[in-house]
């Protein structure tokens, strides 16, 4: 696989890929992610369209959220396949399991974070912010434990 690296003008203008299998979950997270980010969306019902997607559109994508626990390719091996292609663009796993993660299993995902459902605005909000103002900075990963950002690195 060819590892893609955005520059930082062109990564502020990317969108933001949404995969859950849930579609109550995936049209909220859409729309709150449009409301409050103000970036385009692309939203999937499982990780094995959301790769296919990231595969031909690369380029596209400078945050993925993604739900763990989904038929098929799960959140996790999703955001190790994209990370391995294409490593700075920032993943987020969103799931109710949180709990079952420790710090070694975070570090081993090499994800930006961590976002434990039920979401709220002001964590997803947090999460974009981190994307538009740290891009390319290398700035701190973070895990939401009830929404309330914790170093994670």
């Amino acid at each position: 696989m060819k590892k893609i690296v955005a520059d930082e003008g062109h990564r502020r203008t990317q969108g933001c890929m949404i995969v859950d299998d849930d579609p109550q979950m995936l049209a909220l997270l859409n729309e709150i992610v449009e409301s409050v980010g103000g970036c385009r969306t692309r939203c999937f019902a499982s990780g094995d369209d959301a790769w296919r997607a990231f595969e031909e559109a690369t380029g596209e994508f400078a945050l993925v959220l993604t739900d763990w626990n989904m038929p098929g390719l799960d959140g996790i091996e999703l955001g190790q396949r994209i990370h391995a292609l294409a490593p700075d663009v920032k993943i987020v796993l969103v799931t109710a399991n949180a709990f079952l993660l420790d710090e070694g299993d975070r570090r081993r995902m090499d994800f930006s974070g961590v976002l434990e459902k039920p979401v709220t605005i002001e964590a997803l909000r947090g999460v974009i912010r981190l994307v538009t103002q740290d891009a390319g900075a290398g700035g701190p990963d973070l895990h939401f434990l009830n929404n309330l950002p914790i170093a994670c690195r």
